[in-house]
C-alpha cells in the first residue's frame, strides 16, 4: 500500500479481508509475523484511494491501532485461553464416524490427551494413520497431542513434528476436496488443522493472526454444519470462536463480520456438551472458561471439578480448578492444588524447572495475598534458586523479575 511518501506491503493479507484505513493514510504500524514494522521498512505493492483496502493475496496481519498497548491487552486476555482453543480442537471430531473403529480410537486417543498421558495417545493416532494414510484424521490428532504435549511441558521441542502432521493434514484434505472426495469429515479436519496451524503461530506473538485464523475455521465448521447439522460435536469450536470474538468485539468493531455472540456461542457450547460423542470433557473445560472470563467463579469451579471428575489425572482441569479458587480468595485450597500439583513436578516431568517456576509462582502469590509472608518468602527464594534454562519462555522470566519484587514486600510486611 503506498500513499504519499510512505508505503505498506500488504500481499500477505487474507484473501477478501477488508481492512478499515485512515483517509488521510494515517496507519501507525502494522504486525507482521508477530514483528511491528514501521512504514518505512516496508516495500510498496500497491495503492489506495479510499476509505478501506480489499487484500488480494494470502496471509498474514494487519494490526491498525494508535497505540500498541491495545494490542498487548488482546495478547494478555486471549493467550491464558489458547490452551482452551487446542484442547476444543482435540475433542472437537465429528460425532458420526465413518468407521468404528476409528471411533473408538478417537476416544481413547482424546481421553489419554486429557489425561495428559501424551505418549500413549500418539501411538493410537498413529494407528489411524497406518491403517488410513489417505485420511487427513490421524495426522491432524497427532499434532493435535503434540500441541498438548508442548504446553504442558512449556517447550517446543517437537515443534518440527507438530508442522510436519498438521501440514500433512492439510494437504490430505485440501488434494481431497479438490477431488471431490470431500465430505463432512474431510471439512472438519481441513478447516481445523488450518486454524491450529495459525493458532499455534500466534504463540510468538502473531495474535491477530489467530483471531484471523479462527474466524476462516469457523466459516469452515458453520460448513460443517450446514452438511450435517447432527455432527454436533463441531458445534464446541463453532461455539467457542463466537463466545471468544464476540468476547472482543469491541475492540475489532471496524471488522464487520465481528459480532457479540457470546449467548449463543455458549448455547451451542451446551449442545455438543448434550448430544456430540467426543466434547463432553472439553465441552466443560469450555464452559468453565468462559464463566471464568466474566468472573462466574462459582459457575466455573463446578464446571472444572466435573471435568477433573471424568479425568482425575488431568493436569489442565487442576490448573483450572487451583486458579479458580484463587479467584473466588479461597487460598488455603488453591494452595493445596498447588501443591499437589508441585509434587507431580518434582516427582520428574521433563522440563521440570520452567513448571516448577509457574507452580511455585502461584503458589507463592496465594501465600502473599493469604498474609502468610513466611511462607511467600520461602517460595520465593525457592524461584529465584532454580536454573535458567535458554529454552524459557519470556511469560517465565517476567515471573522471576516479578518474584524479586514479592521477595522485597514480603521483607517489608515481616518487618513491620
Amino acid at each position: 500500500l503506498s500513499s504519499g511518501t510512505r508505503s505498506w506491503d500488504l500481499s500477505l493479507l487474507s484473501p477478501g479481508v477488508e481492512v478499515p484505513f485512515g483517509k488521510d493514510g494515517s496507519m501507525h504500524m502494522i504486525q507482521v509475523k508477530g514483528r511491528y514494522l514501521r512504514p518505512s521498512t516496508i516495500r510498496t505493492v500497491d495503492r489506495w484511494d479510499s476509505g478501506s483496502i480489499r487484500c488480494a493475496s494470502v496471509w498474514s496481519v494487519l494490526s491498525h491501532f494508535p497505540v500498541p498497548s491495545i494490542v498487548r491487552m488482546f495478547r494478555a486476555v486471549v493467550m491464558p485461553f489458547f490452551l482452551l482453543i487446542t484442547m476444543s480442537a482435540v475433542s472437537a471430531a465429528p460425532g458420526k464416524s465413518q468407521n468404528t473403529q476409528i471411533d473408538s480410537l478417537i476416544r481413547r486417543g482424546i481421553d489419554l490427551v486429557v489425561s495428559c498421558e501424551f505418549d500413549s495417545a500418539l501411538a493410537i493416532f498413529r494407528t489411524i494413520t497406518d491403517r488410513h494414510p489417505d485420511l487427513p484424521g490421524g495426522y491432524f490428532f497427532q499434532a493435535a497431542a503434540l500441541q498438548s504435549k508442548m504446553m504442558d511441558a512449556e517447550l517446543d521441542l517437537w515443534e518440527d513434528e507438530f508442522y510436519m502432521f498438521i501440514d500433512r493434514a492439510i494437504e490430505i484434505g485440501s488434494v481431497r476436496n479438490e477431488n471431490g472426495d470431500g465430505d463432512a469429515w474431510n471439512a472438519f479436519y481441513l478447516g481445523s488443522s488450518m486454524t491450529y496451524k495459525g493458532l499455534y503461530q500466534a504463540r510468538s506473538g502473531n495474535v491477530l493472526g489467530a483471531f484471523f485464523s479462527a474466524k476462516r475455521g469457523a466459516q469452515i465448521l458453520r460448513t460443517v454444519v450446514e452438511l450435517d447439522s447432527t455432527l454436533y460435536d463441531a458445534y464446541l469450536g463453532l461455539g467457542n470462536y463466537m463466545y471468544w470474538s464476540g468476547r472482543f468485539s469491541a475492540i475489532f468493531r471496524w471488522f464487520p463480520w465481528v459480532h457479540d455472540e457470546r449467548e449463543e456461542g455458549i448455547r451451542l457450547v451446551g449442545l455438543a456438551i448434550e448430544k456430540g460423542l467426543f466434547s463432553r470433557g472439553m465441552g466443560l473445560n469450555s464452559l468453565g472458561w468462559i464463566a471464568y472470563d466474566r468472573k462466574a467463579y462459582g459457575e466455573a469451579l463446578i464446571h472444572f471439578q466435573q471435568g477433573l471428575a471424568l479425568y482425575p489425572r488431568s493436569r489442565f482441569f487442576k490448573w483450572a480448578i487451583a486458579d479458580t479458587y484463587y479467584r473466588m480468595r479461597c487460598y488455603d485450597q488453591a494452595a493445596e492444588i498447588y501443591g499437589d500439583l508441585l509434587r507431580f513436578i518434582e516427582s520428574g516431568w521433563q522440563n521440570d524447572t520452567t513448571n516448577e517456576i509457574i507452580c511455585r509462582y502461584k503458589l507463592m502469590k496465594t501465600r502473599f495475598d493469604a498474609g502468610d509472608f513466611p511462607g511467600a518468602l520461602v517460595q520465593c527464594d525457592l524461584i529465584l534458586s532454580c536454573d535458567l534454562d535458554s529454552q524459557m519462555a519470556d511469560g517465565v522470566r517476567k515471573r522471576l523479575r516479578s518474584t524479586e519484587r514479592y521477595r522485597k514486600q514480603c521483607l517489608e510486611e515481616m518487618d513491620r
